[in-house]
């Protein structure tokens, strides 16, 4: 029977003194060292096939194991784009979500519209009522989940819902004694500090495990700013150095629109990249967030971010700073009185989402365009049940993306 091939044979070759130090380490550090080849095995996620979000994030994977953090103004479904993350998670994974919220303002409507009736019981919903609080929560159920063995490899996202939501136990305090919250103090300084600090220690439940945390964060104006227009975030930016994605959302429209030739409401939001680790910063989407309701009642019944939408919307932006100077012979995406069109798909005069949802089904036109584009590749998550051909599409770079003109090297 052959030898089973194991990392020592593969490390064979290496130079005497990086195997000397790697040795070394893996006795003082186990398995939190790797060689830099090895590195990209460690790196997972959830693999997306919306080009628009890919674009977005520049990865064709959801985040894992990762910080998150969601920022903007106030009615910008900052809490609702997290939810149809938390979807994602229970569809792909049969995951579990420890919600936690610290605004005593969660719809369990528009959770259940968003996620499914299905997966509210999948569910860990945490409302609180200090800083301490909620930090609390998420540590222990992330010690509770990593030390049990019946826990082991199952997928849990974690929401705080918002980071500006509560004060610290030594801020409550103070407000009960004196009966009043003093201007002056510094309880926001301490509860920044705090944030700092639980971030910095977090990443130690997250890495290498099928997790992701997901924090809420406000911008408001911020009166002291001698710059007209300047923001602020209430729970603090120190976070913002540990989360490998921070995204910024704005309202394009504050008025949702009803769309009554296709039975939906729609409110058109703007998410830009402000930070991301993994990839290019600063890129930015502009994406539907569409809403239907119960003719009797008013009610939500169902709402959704159209990812497929915002594809056929991306695809045929002429600005700048899109994606549509790299797709020459590829693939063109033509918009008329909000109707597209698209030979290599064969489509003519249909809507947004059926277009972006062609795309996306279109596996070989999707990948190819998401090459062309430059989104980077990452491993999906090891067990997860997919088949192996499609596991080798996802993390496979087939073509070479086309250089933007001014990325192109001078000969002389």
């Amino acid at each position: 029977m052959a030898k089973k091939k194991t990392n020592d044979d593969n490390n064979s070759n290496l130079d005497p003194g990086i195997e000397f130090l790697l040795n070394h380490a893996k006795k003082n550090s186990g398995s939190n060292v790797c060689l830099g080849s090895e590195l990209a095995d460690k790196i997972w996620g959830i693999p997306c096939d919306y080009l628009a979000y890919r674009w977005l994030i520049d990865q064709n994977c959801y985040t894992m194991s990762r910080i998150v953090g969601i920022a903007g103004m106030k009615e910008s479904c900052k809490s609702a784009f997290a939810m149809s993350i938390v979807k994602t998670w229970f569809d792909s994974l049969n995951a579990m979500c420890i919600y936690v919220d610290t605004e005593n303002k969660k719809s369990a409507s528009l959770y259940r519209a968003i996620v499914g009736e299905e997966n509210l019981n999948k569910t860990i919903e945490h409302r609180v009522f200090s800083t301490e609080a909620w930090q609390e929560q998420i540590i222990s159920a992330m010690q509770a989940a990593s030390e049990s063995p019946a826990m082991k490899d199952r997928a849990l996202v974690f929401v705080v819902d918002s980071l500006g939501g509560v004060d610290t136990v030594e801020s409550g305090n103070r407000i009960d004694k004196e009966g009043m919250a003093n201007p002056r103090n510094t309880g926001g300084m301490v509860k920044c500090k705090s944030h700092n600090e639980f971030f910095r220690h977090v990443n130690r439940y997250l890495d290498e495990k099928p997790y992701c945390l997901m924090y809420i964060n406000h911008l408001s104006d911020d009166p002291n700013s001698p710059i007209p227009g300047a923001k602020r975030k209430p729970g603090g930016t120190g976070q913002d150095y540990h989360a490998v994605l921070d995204l910024w959302f704005s309202v394009v429209k504050a008025t949702p629109v009803h769309k009554k030739n296709r039975g939906f409401w729609e409110k058109m939001l703007k998410i830009v990249v402000n930070k991301n680790s993994m990839g290019i910063s600063k890129r930015n989407v502009e994406i539907p967030y569409r809403f239907t309701k119960n003719e009797d009642t008013g009610q939500i019944e169902s709402c959704w971010f159209d990812w497929d939408a915002a594809t056929a919307m991306l695809l045929a932006d002429d600005s700048p700073s899109g994606p549509k100077s790299l797709l020459d012979g590829i693939i063109k995406v033509t918009e008329n009185a909000n109707k597209y069109s698209c030979k290599e798909l064969g489509l003519v005069g249909v809507t947004d989402t059926e277009l972006g949802e062609a795309l996306r089904n279109n596996v070989e036109l999707r990948e190819r365009v998401s090459d062309a584009m430059g989104v980077n590749r990452i491993k999906v998550y090891p067990n997860m049940k997919i088949d192996p051909a499609l596991r080798e599409i996802y993390e496979k770079t087939r073509y070479a993306p086309k250089p933007k003109a001014e990325e192109v090297e001078s000969e002389d």
